[in-house]
């Protein structure tokens, strides 16, 4: 490469529809080039770039950024910058228009370079299949390693095709939210709606974030830290350490508790954030204020939680305020409109009931009259628009177990075991430990300074009743440690008699604290040889990381124990035994720890085994929560109402153990828990189900993935494409196979780290879902997407000379491909109305248009065999070079009036996609605007943003131009 300075101007070969760039930047390593239209500026190393110097010769056209142009007559160079003089003027290359296109194709076949073609059709469909992946409704939803879940897939589908999304994805348990969340990420990143995305999450859970956004959907993101920031900052002290990269994933409490740090990630800016375990962050946390920093008010925001209200409304609408302030002003406001739900959902229930039974009257009277589609339409569609007026569902996505099927049963067996203890040193104990404020919500009032129970006996959210307080360190029975010593060992014995007795059973062990799972880790090993995987915050994340996966393993450990970290994010869904040694006051933190393993993708029914002291506190709780709450038989969304409402007397009964008053507690909850459940079902859940889950836009969106799922000519054409790139490929299954790379160290496609040497692929889902070891290829993998980009950018097969034979006359025919070009910001995801189009033309010698007969079948069925694939090699050329007057004045000629065709094909094209924009946007805006009148949730930005849009859409498309892709010269015998 020569030298570069700024000024210069290049192109990207791999994305030439960026137009012209001028540098910008440049120093030893990295040069940065501004491409003005396309409102992008991109990186590149200065020693491989995939770029290309531009320099026009004499007699070339250019246009200027004034609007002129001139012919070249000269080419000078003063400063290592181009000077061309024509027409009287001397222009310097600065000055050259940004949106040039360049014509390469009839160059090479002047300069008598030939492709085959078998190159020349596979670039043309490439051309072809880009095309229809960039038009396609589930580009970025192809890719992923997962089943096909519906209403995982809808979601996504709703929130990417939002401007600037800000919701909070708040699926129960186990229906799959971190899915979700990537599934979005990945279609916006696939159609440039983003570009720059940081993942906040818990310490324990950046690991697996990390493999599972590379594993699932080919995301690679940069795991940043303190020390990567120390060691960054050493090399480069002037450069913040969070823009490097633009995909970033760190432990939150890395950024936030840390003022510089904080700084410097806000100051790097981001087109998304997102935020696992968002329940956790409180509005007068620092989190809270870092999510709430102005600079992210424009910023698409993703908040993940199971139990968005396990930490009380208060924090809710903290989070739902942090989404939309303008929406979400006061608590009050919110509460009085909560209180209507239950009436709009029931409208909204009557009126899908009815439209149901007279869509399958009249389907089953008139089988598919179009009429009566057409009125069923209109009847869904006000449907929606009730549900967009009225409901909470957007800013709030959550799908229930109710309406999700295909969940296992779940049972709870509760073990009496014979431990004789005061329940008064019992209840103290389990009153001895604090929280920080900032960690747990009061119900009414805290603990008093010596840790008696206050006057109304409520205890804290977050404390933690020890069911087996011998193994813990901390919450210790006695001080001379016998009383201690005889409960630990019949919980011992009584867990390995568990074990045994379930010989071929995988168990999950959860308690409260890391001790708790050392202590009864050292009593196994002193009674059992059992294979045992440990998970507490005292491990390094990579320890806790192979633990899971060896628990994971077939052979693998039969026994984890887990510290309460294990109780978030982790799905161990391959066993079915959860074991509970300890009890939380907070109830959904009970379902967290149950929802490991009850969660979408478990084949088994879940057996919860919950042993406890007879006649104790912990008798109380744990028949409290199976008989009362009924939470260990089934999911019961209003469980934290449940306990606001009876933690007084629960309390009461832990201090002093009545049976009586117990079975009454009991009774009085049964009654109280199935009220709250049906206003619930009836109200606020009914609206965010209705509004998170349409069954028949899940399964059109389905159908539409398996259909490309089932498509073997993409098999056939990627191994094609792989093939051209050298990559060698063996049967090895249905639809599977054996890659193998000749020159694995020159290949310039992404292959998977670590597989260079050989690797496995398939085409077929349900064999990439079962086998993590096999590449799943679809049109989303990089792999892919990144042959396609190499092929365009090096201009193979973009020029062609052929033979032709059976068409009985002879004739000089020229195929052209022209591709119709959009130069617009990336940012306005131009794709959905005008993508890069192929535009296939075929003209005679005697300029006539012979498209019809000369077809693309016809021509690969007649064209004279020749040599295989490759840059340079292709047919014999000699039969043009023995007739100048064919590139002097003939083809100059045919390559023009294709133009003239394409020109004319191109025309009715754009005008199709300004008519797209009128109808489309001018819907969408008379849709906000509507509801706007109806549901505050309507954001005046919006209808802003979409009225701008539309005027921006029509103004790029207008400026739409074709550029000249391939050429294909035939002689026909």
């Amino acid at each position: 490469m020569s030298q570069i300075v700024k000024g210069q101007r290049w192109m990207s070969e791999m994305e030439p529809e960026l137009g012209l760039g001028i540098v910008t930047e440049v120093d030893k390593r990295v040069l940065s080039l501004l491409f003005k239209t396309s409102q992008c500026l991109r990186q590149y190393s200065v020693f491989n770039a995939p770029l290309k110097r531009i320099r026009f010769s004499p007699s070339d056209r250019i246009h200027l950024t004034n609007k002129t142009s001139l012919t070249v007559d000269s080419v000078s160079e003063q400063n290592q910058l181009y000077y061309y003089h024509g027409d009287g003027r001397v222009i310097c290359e600065t000055e050259l228009s940004d949106t040039m296109v360049f014509n390469t194709p009839l160059d090479r076949l002047n300069a008598g370079i030939s492709d085959s073609s078998q190159l020349f059709d596979l670039r043309y469909e490439a051309l072809v299949a880009r095309h229809r992946y960039l038009t396609s409704d589930v580009m970025g939803f192809t890719g992923a390693r997962i089943d096909l879940i519906p209403h995982q897939f809808y979601i996504a589908q709703e929130v990417a095709s939002r401007h600037t999304p800000r919701v909070m994805l708040a699926d129960e348990t186990g229906l799959g939210k971190t899915i979700e969340a990537s599934l979005i990420l990945n279609r916006m990143l696939l159609s440039d709606q983003i570009h720059r995305v940081l993942i906040l999450v818990p310490h324990s859970l950046v690991h697996q974030w990390f493999v599972e956004l590379y594993r699932r959907f080919h995301l690679t993101f940069r795991i940043i830290d303190e020390d990567y920031c120390d060691s960054f900052e050493k090399k480069e002290p002037l450069i913040n350490p969070f823009v490097e990269d633009q995909l970033v994933l760190c432990h939150i409490n890395d950024v936030v508790l840390n003022r510089k740090r904080a700084q410097q990630c806000i100051d790097a800016g981001w087109d998304m954030v997102v935020v696992d375990e968002a329940h956790h962050v409180d509005e007068n946390s620092p989190a809270y204020s870092f999510l709430a920093d102005p600079s992210f008010s424009d910023t698409a925001l993703l908040l993940i939680t199971a139990t968005p209200e396990q930490l009380g409304i208060e924090r809710h609408f903290a989070h739902l305020k942090l989404i939309d302030p303008v929406r979400y002003t006061t608590l009050e406001n919110y509460l009085k409109e909560s209180r209507d739900y239950a009436k709009i959902a029931e409208s909204i229930e009557e009126r899908i009931k009815n439209y149901n039974q007279k869509k399958n009257c009249d389907c089953s009277k008139n089988g598919d009259n179009i009429s009566d589609q057409s009125i069923h339409a209109h009847k869904l569609q006000e449907i929606n628009k009730l549900l967009d007026c009225y409901g909470p569902g957007r800013a709030v996505f959550r799908n229930t177990r109710a309406s999700i099927k295909g969940f296992p049963q779940r049972k709870g067996f509760l073990y009496p075991i014979d431990e004789t203890c005061r329940v008064d040193e019992f209840y103290g104990n389990i009153l001895s430990e604090t929280f920080p404020l900032s960690e747990t919500l009061m119900f009414n009032n805290t603990l008093s300074v010596d840790n008696t129970l206050p006057v109304n006996n409520t205890l804290s959210v977050d404390n933690t009743l020890s069911v087996d307080n011998t193994l813990s360190v901390d919450n210790t029975l006695s001080v001379d440690g016998i009383l201690q010593s005889r409960i630990t060992e019949q919980r011992i014995q009584w867990l390995i008699d568990l074990i045994k007795k379930n010989p071929e059973e995988k168990f999950l062990l959860i308690c409260h604290h890391p001790e708790n799972v050392l202590e009864i880790f050292e009593a196994l090993q002193q009674k059992i040889t059992l294979d045992v995987a440990l998970f507490h915050e005292r491990m390094t994340l990579i320890q806790r990381d192979r633990n899971a996966a060896w628990f994971s393993h077939k052979k693998g450990a039969r026994l984890m124990i887990c510290s309460e970290i294990g109780s978030e994010g982790r799905n161990f869904q391959f066993a079915s035994h959860l074991i509970m040694f300890d009890l939380p006051l907070n109830p959904e933190l009970i379902e967290q720890r149950i929802g490991r393993l009850d969660r979408i993708g478990q084949k088994g029914n879940i057996m919860i085994h919950l042993p406890y002291a007879g006649n104790t506190a912990q008798e109380v709780l744990v028949r409290w929560y199976n008989e009362g709450t009924g939470i260990f038989e089934h999911y019961n969304s209003g469980i934290l109402s449940v306990y606001e409402k009876f933690s007084s007397r629960l309390c009461d009964l832990f201090a002093d153990f009545l049976p009586d008053a117990l079975e009454n507690l009991i009774k009085d909850t049964k009654v109280f828990s199935k009220k709250v459940m049906e206003t619930l079902t009836k109200g606020k859940d009914k609206l965010l189900e209705l509004n998170s889950f349409n069954p028949d836009a899940a399964k059109e969106l389905i159908d539409t993935v398996h259909a490309l799922d089932e498509d073997t000519c993409f098999d056939m054409f990627a191994l094609k494409l792989f093939g051209y790139f050298g990559i060698q490929a063996e049967d090895t299954m249905k639809r599977s196979y054996r890659l193998h790379f000749t020159d694995p160290d020159n290949i310039d496609i992404p292959i998977p780290v670590l597989k260079k040497n050989g690797m496995e692929i398939t085409f077929d889902r349900k064999i990439a879902v079962s086998r993590d070891d096999i590449e799943f290829i679809t049109w989303d993998h990089p792999m892919v997407s990144g042959s396609m980009d190499m092929l365009f950018g090096s201009g193979a097969g973009n020029s062609c000379v052929a033979e032709v034979e059976g068409y009985g006359e002879f004739a000089i025919i020229l195929e052209a491909i022209h591709v119709i070009e959009c130069i617009a910001p990336v940012s306005l995801n131009l794709n959905r109305f005008l993508p890069s189009i192929p535009v296939r033309t075929v003209v005679s010698h005697e300029m006539k248009d012979v498209n019809r007969v000369f077809t693309t079948e016809f021509i690969k069925k007649h064209t004279c065999k020749d040599k295989v694939i490759g840059i340079g090699i292709g047919n014999d050329t000699t039969w043009i070079n023995a007739f100048p007057e064919i590139k002097e004045t003939l083809l100059p000629k045919m390559v023009e009036t294709s133009r003239e065709h394409a020109m004319k094909k191109a025309s009715e094209i754009i005008k199709n996609a300004k008519q797209s924009v009128i109808e489309r946007m001018g819907a969408e805006m008379a849709r906000l605007k509507e509801l706007k009148m109806k549901n505050p949730a309507i954001r005046d930005d919006e209808i802003i943003w979409t009225e701008k849009e539309k005027d921006r859409y029509l103004e790029y498309i207008a400026k739409a131009s074709i550029r000249l892709d391939s050429l294909r010269l035939l002689k026909v015998q």
